[in-house]
């Protein structure tokens, strides 16, 4: 399973568009310190360089044979809304305001790296990675990252255990 430093990596690669937007709307006056959101986006994109990477040389677990399967997708759009636009219009004026930010930033991170939200990134979203609920022949309930569309009932799937709670898809029968 990853490690806890690829899911805080898969974390900032979560707020790969926000750092992009402050790159953009502060690029003539934050000077020195615009490296903070070029660093984000590079450790982001290393997060998921490592995901893709770890995903593809990982032991793969037993197939299972899909039972039940919902497409889980509201997430990413109120993770979006809630956890990044926010950030995107902010002003910090002072350093007390830039500490305030930062302890947010790094409870919103503890959270999503507790509660395995990896799932929950509008960059795998727009990589066309997709997340649905299973329930095997056995009964038991897997998250599965997909680039499929949709996962029909009865596929046999071959999958990656990520998480402690997420699986990839890595292929079908």
């Amino acid at each position: 399973m990853l490690s806890w430093a690829v899911k805080v990596l898969l974390f900032l690669s979560s707020y790969l568009p926000l750092w992009l937007i402050l790159v953009l709307f502060h690029l003539s006056d934050w000077g020195a310190y615009l490296w903070l959101p070029v660093a984000g986006a590079v450790l982001g994109c290393v997060g998921l360089a490592a995901l893709i990477y770890w995903t593809r040389t990982t032991l793969r677990e037993p197939k299972f044979t899909v039972a039940d399967c919902t497409r889980e997708g509201g997430d990413t759009v109120a993770y979006i809304v809630t956890y990044i636009l926010p950030f995107a219009t902010l002003v910090v004026s002072s350093l007390a305001e830039a500490i305030g930010v930062a302890l947010l930033f790094i409870m919103i991170l503890l959270v999503y790296v507790d509660s395995d939200m990896i799932y929950v990134n509008p960059i795998l979203a727009a990589a066309g990675i997709r997340c649905f609920r299973i329930r095997d022949a056995n009964g038991k309930e897997r998250m599965i990252l997909s680039g499929k569309s949709f996962i029909d009932l009865k596929t046999s799937l071959s999958t990656v255990h990520v998480t402690d709670s997420i699986w990839w898809d890595v292929g079908t029968d």
